[in-house]
Order: structure tokens, then sequence, then C-alpha cells
């Protein structure tokens, strides 16, 4: 098993499990949020010409919308502080 494990793309794997939690905060942020809007915790404001896609917790409210571009701009803003604060990557 060590054998084998050498030859794992670690990067790559990180990489990926990244952008997997990523949509995962994405879908969680739009669906957390209309829960508490279904709750009557949260007011609803309809945006018009949003479709509802339930499946990647996309709903046609400001609040949902919102949140969700904040969740965005948090992992862009992340991806970017990494890349500046991380060293050159050594070839090997």
């Amino acid at each position: 098993m060590l054998r084998y494990s050498r030859k794992l793309p670690i990067a790559r794997l990180f990489a990926i499990s990244a952008g997997l939690v990523a949509v995962l905060a994405f879908v969680l942020a739009g669906k957390g949020t209309a829960a508490l809007q279904e709750a009557g915790m949260i007011p609803v404001t309809p945006l018009a010409g949003l479709p509802k896609l339930d499946l990647i917790g996309v709903y046609p409210t400001w609040q949902t919308v919102l949140v969700q571009l904040a969740v965005i701009a948090v992992l862009i803003a992340g991806y970017f502080y990494n890349r500046r604060t991380s060293g050159p990557v050594a070839a090997g």
C-alpha cells in the first residue's frame, strides 16, 4: 500500500476535493436559506426571471441569491489569497 501511495497525485486529489467542498458550500447556502425562509425566520423577496433548481440549491429569491453570491465571493477571495501566499511549487 505504501508503494502505490507514492504514485497517488495528492495535489490533484486535494484540488478535486476542494472543488467538491466549494460546490457543496454553494448548494447548502441556498438550501439553508430556503429552509429558513420556509420556517418564516427570513423574509421572502421573489426574484423574477430566475428558475428554481432544487438540485443545486438555486431558488428565485433575493435572499438565497445574495447568500450564494457571498459564498462565491468568499471562495474566490480564498482562492486568490491562497495563490498569493503560497510559494512556488517545486517540480518533482
